[in-house]
């Protein structure tokens, strides 16, 4: 039985369909891995917008008395808690960043990154129903609303000069 090129024939084709098979399954890989970039970077922005969330409003309810800074669009430029006439934190919105800072127990003061990625962090009072309207916004996501019923607190508003 003669086989005058079957073999070489053959070969070819498996290996084509070796490649074609290959070929797709490292599209695949390659399509997954994308997915999973995005999801961690969706995942750090709703971090950012949870940790500034609630240390916000973990420090604004222990406090006594606030005292907010904006600019004529309501863009928190800074944000001051006391307990008593003592500064506890106070938080400053610049380049995309909430930073916080206070005083430790032997009165050294610090200044800490909280949140990154931010693009703009709205603060409105509403001085007759006592609600502080905090809205953080970061790109390509959904913005994160919250409302703080400040009835016992004194509230300082301040208009920001640059």
């Amino acid at each position: 039985m003669k086989k005058n090129g079957y073999v070489l024939l053959e070969m070819t084709i498996s290996l084509g369909l070796f490649s074609l098979i290959l070929l797709s399954a490292s599209a695949m890989i390659f399509s997954l891995s994308n997915s999973n970039q995005r999801l961690v970077k969706n995942f750090d922005k709703f971090e950012n917008i949870r940790l500034a969330q609630y240390f916000l409003e973990q420090q604004i309810n222990c406090c006594d008395k606030l005292t907010i800074e904006t600019d004529k669009n309501s863009t928190m430029k800074s944000l001051a808690t006391y307990i008593g006439d003592n500064p506890n934190h106070t938080f400053e919105f610049k380049d995309k960043t909430i930073k916080f800072g206070g005083t430790s127990d032997n009165e050294t003061p610090f200044n800490n990154e909280l949140s990154q990625n931010i693009s703009d962090v709205k603060i409105n009072y509403d001085e007759i129903k006592k609600l502080l309207y905090i809205k953080i916004i970061v790109e390509d996501f959904p913005e994160a609303n919250f409302v703080l019923y400040l009835k016992n607190k004194i509230i300082f508003l301040k208009p920001y000069f640059s």
